[in-house]
Order: structure tokens, then C-alpha cells, then sequence
């Protein structure tokens, strides 16, 4: 079989920029299977790329973080195949935000841009149908600051990031074909002011369970759905009874 179509690499680049990281989403080209992605990236003022591998596969966003503010920086896109063959998106510039950056909201505060903000406090990781719900508690200080989260998860303590999401949020599913199974994962929630102050949680260890762990947790959920309907139809129907009583007995 030949495939009439064309390869295409990512397109459509979009970013939105912060003091210190980037958020790149993009949309993809040719599908094919296995297909991967990786974010290069530079400083404009200096020849090195750098790399940010995006493990999960059907993702088509990614995080750049730890990058310096008031600074120009050029990206693209690489996808590529299990046989090693990618295609480069076009390069996108992005200026990450000075420091003494102060939004129009905040001009009328003359302190309001050294108010800083409190870190976000991961509480549980709970398996749901969809994926994995990762919920975390607001900043204690200045949460009513708070512009956007950035849930990240990494495959070592220290660094290899593995996917992110941005969202408003303080929880987000992630679906279960973006984390390995057996895998051991850091979460890691960072917060995002409305004066662009970020600040990052501490990270939290999590061991993605097996399909056949979350068959077993999935069983066991419906047999404790159908108990409960079981028991709420039996209380109703004693209370059906006993009204029945009642009211036979007043009619006598």
C-alpha cells in the first residue's frame, strides 16, 4: 500500500510567555504512529539549541521553563517517527516578560508588582475513569492572585520533564496513555500570578498502578456503586412499606 499523503511537520505555532518559561502549543502534521516531538530552543544571541523532549506522544503542548526574563528566544518544533525520520516546524520568536514588567491591572498599585504570591500544595493523585486526577490546594498567600496553574510531571526529581498542562483550575486529569505504567512520577504544580510571579509546589512522588490494578480498583468501584443502589432501593422500599401500613391502619 502507498500513502498518498504528504508529510507535513508541526504548524501553527502559538506561545504565551512569562518572566521565566515559555508555553508552546502547536499543531501537528503527517500522524503517523509512534510519531514523538521535541521543543529546540536558544537564546537568539547564542548558537546552542537545547532540547525539550515531550514524552507523552498525542501531546501538542509543552513548558520551556527556567529561562531568563527580558529575553529573546527563538523555537521549533521536531517531530519524528520510531525510524529516527522528522520534519522541523518554522522557528517562532518569543520575548519572555522583564522583570519590571507590571500589568495594566496592577499600574494603579505602585506595589503591586512586588506583591508576591504563595506556592500552590499538591494534595492527592486519584485514579478516574478518564485518567489520573491530580488535585492541589490554592497559594495561602495571595490566592486571590493567582492568573493560571502549570501542572508538570517529570521522570527524575531533579529534571526530565514528561508533559505539562496549563489550566485555571486546581486539578487536572491526566489521561492514562501519557504516564508508563509501573513508572514512578514527580508532580509539580507552579503558579502564576496575575503580576507574572511564579512560584513551584513541592514535588510529589507518585507510581503510576498497572491496567490490571486499575481494572481491579474499577471492579471494585461498580460492585460499591451497585451495593449503594442496592441499599438505597431496599430503604425505599421499607419506607414504601410502612407508609402502606400507616395508611391501611387509618382507613380501618
Amino acid at each position: 500500500m502507498i500513502e498518498n499523503t504528504a508529510p507535513r511537520a508541526p504548524y501553527n505555532l502559538t506561545a504565551q510567555a512569562t518572566k521565566n518559561s515559555i508555553s508552546v502549543k502547536w499543531i501537528p502534521g503527517f500522524i503517523k504512529p509512534r510519531l514523538e516531538y521535541s521543543v529546540w530552543y536558544r537564546a537568539v544571541d547564542l548558537p546552542e539549541w537545547r532540547t525539550l523532549k515531550i514524552r507523552a506522544r498525542d501531546s501538542s503542548e509543552a513548558v520551556i521553563s527556567n529561562l531568563s526574563p527580558g529575553r529573546e528566544y527563538e523555537l521549533m518544533v521536531l517531530s519524528q517517527d520510531q525510524h529516527g525520520d522528522g520534519m522541523f516546524s518554522k522557528a517562532i520568536k518569543v520575548v519572555t516578560k522583564s522583570g519590571n514588567h507590571v500589568d495594566a491591572e496592577h499600574f494603579r498599585s505602585p506595589a503591586g508588582s512586588f506583591v508576591q504570591i504563595g506556592k500552590a500544595t499538591i494534595s492527592e493523585v486519584r485514579l478516574e475513569p478518564e485518567g489520573f486526577m491530580v488535585l492541589w490546594d490554592a497559594p495561602e498567600v495571595n490566592p486571590h492572585m493567582v492568573k493560571e496553574y502549570t501542572l508538570k510531571w517529570y521522570e527524575d526529581y531533579d529534571d526530565n520533564l514528561v508533559g505539562s498542562f496549563i489550566t485555571r483550575n486546581q486539578f487536572y486529569t491526566i489521561p492514562f496513555s501519557y504516564l508508563q505504567e509501573g513508572q514512578t512520577y514527580y508532580f509539580q504544580v507552579t503558579t502564576v500570578s496575575s503580576n507574572d510571579f511564579e512560584t513551584n509546589s513541592i514535588k510529589l512522588e507518585y507510581r503510576a498502578p498497572s491496567a490490571k490494578t486499575r481494572r481491579a480498583l474499577g471492579v471494585s468501584l461498580a460492585v460499591g456503586v451497585a451495593v449503594f443502589i442496592l441499599i438505597s432501593v431496599g430503604v425505599c422500599y421499607v419506607k414504601n412499606n410502612k407508609m402502606k401500613g400507616k395508611a391501611a391502619a387509618n382507613e380501618k
